[in-house]
């Protein structure tokens, strides 16, 4: 057990410092991290594809297969895809979170119009006035989203850069300050 524990602290301070390391990648070149992360979830489809491709062809059973077949051509196919176009991948990703965010907020508009005809406060828990100013916001946010994907694909990849140097960080710490009797 004392030689698990050791590992294990050990385990913990490298995890985090690997994270911190990774963090600050992230934050030193969002850009690349991001076409990085693209790539690597461009091979993960093409493996996990052929992987349950080899596994529809030898399957004894016929029925399985054949839903299998379909999902790991879809797999190998979408994976071909965001390797050959990984700006249209992020991108489509983007703007379709931007359609979501845009969505949102008129209906928070909606909402904001309703508290005002019932006199109440459904919504957030304040006057009809908030409500419709942060519903105004949040289509703002949508449009920025979809009209600059890839400015908001960096920002995200900046607030994991420094998320990750936090947890990194946290997690050496909490190595650090294991109990000495474990090592």
């Amino acid at each position: 057990m004392e030689r698990f524990m050791k590992h294990t602290k050990w385990s913990v301070i490298l995890a985090g410092i690997a994270l911190a390391v990774l963090g600050i990648a992230f934050l030193v070149s969002p850009g690349t991290s991001l076409e990085l992360l693209t790539l690597m979830l461009a091979w993960l489809l093409i493996i996990v594809g052929v992987v349950a491709l080899v596994g529809c062809i030898r399957s004894p059973l016929p029925v399985m297969g054949q839903g299998d077949f379909l999902i790991s051509i879809i797999a190998i196919i979408f994976g071909i895809c965001v390797l050959v176009w990984p700006g249209v991948f992020v991108a489509f990703v983007y703007t379709l979170l931007g359609i979501l965010i845009l969505v949102s907020g008129f209906e928070d508009v909606s909402l904001a119009f309703a508290e005002k005809r019932a006199n109440t406060t459904w919504g957030m828990g304040m006057s009809w006035g908030w409500t419709l100013a942060f519903a105004i916001i949040t289509i703002v946010l949508g449009l920025f989203v979809i009209v600059a994907p890839f400015t908001m694909a960096w920002a995200v990849m900046v607030v994991t850069g420094i998320s990750l140097i936090f947890d990194g960080v946290t997690d050496v710490i909490v190595g650090i300050r294991m109990p000495k009797d474990l090592v």
